[in-house]
């Protein structure tokens, strides 16, 4: 039989103190440790003034930098003096970045013809970001409008260009190593003496070393149009360049010239051909500048042989000066007694020519002396000379009259009403006692002109008005009404043999009208 006896339990003390009242203790440790976390890395207080706050939201605009956030919009009051002042909280890490030149900017995107930029703002909205800079910690900050340039401690080739014209080169357009893009424009400002820009370029890391110390950089905006009626050139960079303009460079690999440096600065020329071309500097001394600029042609028998560079007025305010530089390749137009003069458009009833600058603008044209001694400095004339070698090969002679009438250089020669000439230039005799006119009759119909032939001038309408008879009206052409013009005939002869050809420098009585019979006359003339 088995015992159902239980033994009494023993009770003992324990010794020590229960694990429950080390709980409080613990909970104590946490806080405290809680407590110097939240002011060891309590957010810093940045306050920062912007213009206006469009785009700036509290609690949602955060502060970028590099990409990472390091802190956000807190809080913005408008200021009773204008602009509005914002408090952004930063991570305590981020306290190195606040610095006397630090530089602080909104983040928006902007669309322009350079592209666009901030894109990333339109997914996450506006954002505010810095560039840290040196100096004492600083916690208020005026914000910038815009991005600030690039400085020598970003990676890459900081360099400027300096120029009169600043075409349509803007902030974002592209910097071109043949064709290839190697930078862009980083900004541009006007200079102290209001008329240089400097364009400051940034260069691609690896391509910094394709810029040297002879590096040449041209203007490669746009569309360039060369040409006029008779014929277009047109050349341009790429489809980017025309829209938003570039800027084109290149250098001499033969040439061991140093590589450039932060800092440098070079010209920009107009084009690349003066780029590529030291050529001759040279001064034309106008008048006035009607119609003259940086970037107009100067052109000879229809081709352009330089550009000019500069136009600016004179210390005495009377003209200008307008600075150019001719190609190597022409070097003989920059001798002493060569001509310059400007073309413009002609438009009227009297008078149309140049119509080509009215598509390729103004230009000016040079006629070259026989001189070979070098000259830098020109007087430019407005027009063109009156006294000027005709471009056509043929006969020289020399019309006189009492006046000169609505004659002038271009006027045309008819026989027949055909234009067999023209009219090259005019001057007073020696003793101021008549004018003498110089024409060219081209080669082929130099025969025309024997030494009995008679010249009249053909300009504007002849009336004869008698009572009983009424009236005659006579003209050559439209052209002559218009523009003027001479006419000649040659008489005939009973022996039906004509006298001598003209020779050159003959000289004629030019007739202020024509006889009836003139117009009968008409001999056999073989050409």
């Amino acid at each position: 039989m088995e015992s159902n006896d239980i033994g009494e339990a023993t009770l003992k003390e324990k010794n020590g103190i229960s694990a429950i009242w080390l709980l409080p203790f613990v909970a104590l440790l946490i806080g405290v440790w809680l407590v110097v976390k939240g002011v060891v890395n309590a957010p810093i207080d940045v306050t920062i003034q912007f213009d206006d706050g469009t785009g700036i939201i509290a609690g949602k605009t955060v502060v970028l930098y590099e990409g990472i956030t390091v802190g956000s919009v807190a809080s913005m009051v408008l200021l009773p003096e204008g602009g509005v002042e914002v408090v952004a909280e930063l991570e305590k890490s981020s306290a190195y970045l606040l610095k006397e030149e630090t530089k602080v900017w909104l983040v928006k995107p902007e669309l322009s013809l350079a592209g666009v930029s901030g894109l990333d703002t339109i997914i996450s909205g506006n954002y505010i970001t810095l560039i840290p800079g040196e100096g004492k910690p600083k916690f208020k900050f005026n914000a910038l409008n815009e991005k600030p340039p690039l400085d020598y401690s970003y990676p890459g080739l900081h360099i400027s260009l300096e120029t009169k014209n600043l075409a349509s080169v803007q902030r974002g357009s592209p910097i071109y190593y043949r064709r290839i893009q190697v930078g862009m424009v980083d900004t541009f400002k006007l200079l102290d003496d209001a008329e240089t820009i400097k364009i400051d370029l940034y260069i691609n890391p690896e391509y910094a070393h394709l810029v040297k110390k002879n590096t040449k950089f041209w203007n490669a905006s746009g569309v360039e149009v060369t040409g006029g009626i008779g014929g277009f050139k047109i050349n341009t960079q790429s489809l980017k360049s025309i829209l938003v303009g570039g800027v084109s460079f290149s250098t001499d690999v033969k040439n061991e010239s140093k590589a450039a440096v932060n800092g440098d600065t070079y010209e920009l020329y107009a084009d690349e051909e003066l780029a590529n071309d030291n050529g001759i500097a040279i001064k034309l001394l106008f008048s006035n500048g009607d119609g003259l600029a940086e970037g107009t042609e100067i052109k000879y028998k229809g081709i352009q042989v330089g550009t000019v560079e500069n136009v600016y007025l004179n210390n005495e305010m009377d003209g200008v000066i307008a600075e150019a530089k001719i190609a190597s390749t022409a070097s003989e137009l920059a001798t002493k007694g060569s001509l310059f003069w400007a073309v413009s458009p002609k438009l009227g009833l009297a008078e149309t020519k140049n119509l080509d600058t009215l598509i390729g603008g103004h230009y000016i044209t040079v006629s070259p002396s026989d001189s070979k001694v070098r000259q830098t400095t020109f007087e430019g004339l407005l027009e063109a000379p009156t006294n000027l070698e005709s471009e056509e090969e043929g006969l020289d002679i020399v019309l006189t009259s009492d006046r000169l009438g609505s004659i002038k250089p271009g006027v045309n020669i008819f026989f027949r009403d055909i234009r067999v000439g023209e009219v090259t230039g005019f001057e007073l005799a020696d003793e101021s006692d008549r004018v003498l006119i110089q024409v060219t009759i081209q080669d082929e119909y130099q025969a025309l002109v024997r030494e009995n032939t008679v010249f009249w001038n053909a300009s504007g309408i002849g009336v004869d008005f008698s009572l009983f008879s009424g009236a005659k009206i006579r003209t050559n052409s439209i052209e002559s009404i218009l523009a003027g013009g001479i006419s000649f005939a040659t008489p005939s002869t009973e022996s039906g043999e004509l006298p001598a050809p003209a020779g050159s420098d003959a000289t004629f009585r030019l007739h202020e009208e024509v006889k009836d019979e003139w117009l009968e006359w008409n001999p056999a003339i073989k050409r």
